[in-house]
């Protein structure tokens, strides 16, 4: 009889996990489809600073609620993982689905800069919901590992508000000299790289390698005062992007990153045959 009485326990505990993981999954999903929807930008005669609010909050403090209650429902339900899974390190950090931010655009030469954040509709997830979503059709499709990277980074715009397909990043691993007396004028200032992007919607591919001086010095010049906030708030540029000011600089190259069992996460590539 106590194991009869078990059972509409274990149904509701069940039903309950199907429930919030479907509305955490849609939640994801809509947010993360917004982005592709085509928008104009948003235009101002002045030059604006990075806005410091986040008016999109509501909904990220809504999915951890899902979260926590996903994640209770998993424990009371006595879910556990699937033997064969990688275990997720102290080191490794999961975040899920994104919100687009975009300030007013900035004007340089001959186009438009548009200042644009992605931050994670959940910044961290407990291990066992890492491990549930990873295991369910879909669930893997919004997780992220933190340490990719969301950050301030600028869409280039043509001079007809028309979107390209190339961001600007910094490079966010950069150091100042230690005596900046004794470095060229170029050597003190931190690079701006050009990168093409998959993100969102675009309406022509850019030429950056068509790009002169003047131009390259007025995109430099319209983001260089948001420098003044801390670097760990932009996204840092990727490893083939290419420099836009100053002329002739590198990326500092990352550090070395010890392999972790996070490989669970990447999708299975389809062997050659």
């Amino acid at each position: 009889m106590q194991q009869q009485e078990s059972i509409p326990e274990i149904s509701t505990t069940v039903a309950s996990i199907s429930s919030i993981t479907s509305r955490l999954l849609s939640l994801v999903a809509e947010f993360s489809s917004i982005d592709r929807e085509p928008r104009e930008p948003t235009l101002d005669g002045d030059w604006l600073p990075l806005p410091d609010d986040d008016p999109q909050h509501q909904v990220g403090d809504y999915a951890g609620t899902l979260v926590d209650e996903l994640s209770e429902a998993l424990a009371n339900g006595g879910w556990k993982p699937d033997p064969g899974a990688a275990p997720i390190t102290l080191e490794e950090t999961f975040s899920l689905g994104s919100i687009v931010h975009r300030a007013p655009v900035r004007i340089i030469a001959r186009g438009f800069m548009e200042p644009v954040r992605r931050t994670p509709l959940v910044k961290r997830l407990p291990e066992q919901v890492v491990l549930y979503l990873i295991g369910i059709p879909g669930g893997r499709d919004f997780l992220e590992r933190e340490q990719h990277g969301f950050g301030w980074h600028y869409h280039y715009l043509d001079a007809r508000h028309r979107r390209s397909d190339i961001i600007l990043c910094w490079d966010t691993r950069w150091k100042p000299p230690a005596d900046p007396n004794n470095v060229r004028d170029q050597d003190r200032i931190r690079p701006l790289f050009q990168e093409t992007h998959a993100e969102g919607s675009r309406d022509f591919p850019a030429r950056p390698e068509l790009w002169r001086d003047p131009k390259k010095e007025s995109m430099y010049e319209a983001c260089q005062p948001d420098l003044k906030r801390h670097i760990s708030e932009f996204k840092c540029a990727a490893d083939k992007a290419g420099i836009i000011w100053p002329p002739g600089k590198s990326l500092t190259p990352r550090s070395a990153v010890p392999m972790t069992a996070s490989a669970s996460l990447q999708r299975p590539r389809n062997k050659r045959r």
